[in-house]
């Protein structure tokens, strides 16, 4: 290759590095969220796409505000109405969603070095958990809700033994107050309707929280949404714990706040064609896949050849 060829092809490789910039790989954490996010209904979401009133979507709303702000849980017989809000509106979400919420490991009985105990997750690190498990197959989700829909039935059960015999009445449940129960192969000791539907709706609301941040990055007035979020505080997921290391007092960051801290706001934007969340691995990236960015292309040539009709148009009166 002689120097005119040499400086040609350096030139078509610094054209070229121009037009592709470096590829950022997302960050692990940070794309469990976005999955999470993109599987929210977008009627449920901060800044909804207009939707064509699909049956269900008013409903849902409905059930939404019914369950953040009418949610009774004072004792366990109350909140027997609230707890069928509750399952009315996660039964609207995707399978991976009603995983999420409904899963909970807490209260059952767990093998140690020290035998046979109960599971205690007194700060609500189900989320931790609940996260991965939307690599499982559908057959796999579908088992775990169905168990965990058991488990509620039991315990709502359990209530209502309990409610009856504190009123002297007889009780023809089998179901006793206070008791070990089996669901599944899972064996589980007797929480309280109150913890366990308190539990749910926290993972319900870190959903929702999760969409409100990612909406925060990727739109204008990042920090002043931050300041004014409307789910995070009821997720239960911004309590952070103190640790000690290497004779260190250390801090593990809140469970919520955890999968996003370090990430460069910048790079998490929002489709301009479909409205899902995605990380730009190029700076230059707007859509998130390569069949947005051909409806964005044909939109594009639309609005060209649109416009030059006019002008012909106006050229040819004129």
């Amino acid at each position: 290759m002689n120097g005119k060829d040499s400086k040609k092809a350096s030139k078509r490789k610094s054209v070229k590095a121009k037009r592709s910039p470096a590829l950022l790989p997302v960050p692990e954490k940070l794309a469990l969220l976005v999955n999470m996010a993109n599987l929210l209904p977008k009627f449920l979401r901060c800044s909804p796409i207009s939707s064509n009133g699909e049956p269900g979507e008013e409903l849902s709303k409905h059930q939404l505000f019914v369950v953040k702000d009418y949610w009774s849980s004072q004792n366990d017989e109350d909140l027997v109405g609230g707890m069928y809000r509750l399952w009315q509106l996660v039964d609207s979400l995707p399978l991976e969603l009603q995983a999420f919420v409904w899963h909970d490991t807490h209260g059952s009985f767990i093998e140690t070095s020290y035998g046979t105990s109960i599971l205690d997750d007194p700060l609500h690190l189900q989320p931790f958990e609940n996260i991965a498990l939307f690599g499982q197959t559908e057959g796999e989700l579908n088992a775990l809700v169905e168990r965990a829909k058991e488990r509620i039935d039991v315990e709502t059960k359990g209530t209502q033994a309990y409610d009856r015999a504190r009123l002297g009445r007889e009780i023809s449940s089998t179901i006793q107050w206070g008791i070990d129960y089996q669901v599944g192969n899972q064996k589980f000791h007797e929480t309280g309707l109150t913890e366990l539907a308190n539990r749910a709706r926290q993972r319900l609301f870190f959903i929702l929280a999760v969409e409100e941040i990612l909406d925060a990055l990727a739109g204008p007035d990042t920090q002043e949404k931050l300041n004014d979020t409307r789910y995070v505080e009821r997720s239960g997921a911004i309590r952070g714990r103190l640790f000690v290391k290497n004779d260190e007092v250390q801090l593990y960051p809140p469970i919520l706040y955890s999968f996003v801290i370090g990430i460069q706001v910048s790079r998490v934007r929002k489709c301009e064609i479909c409205e899902n969340y995605f990380w730009a691995g190029r700076s230059d990236m707007q859509v998130c896949s390569t069949q947005c960015r051909d409806v964005r292309r044909k939109r594009r040539q639309r609005g060209w050849y649109e416009k030059e009709g006019k002008w012909r148009r106006y050229e040819r009166d004129r």
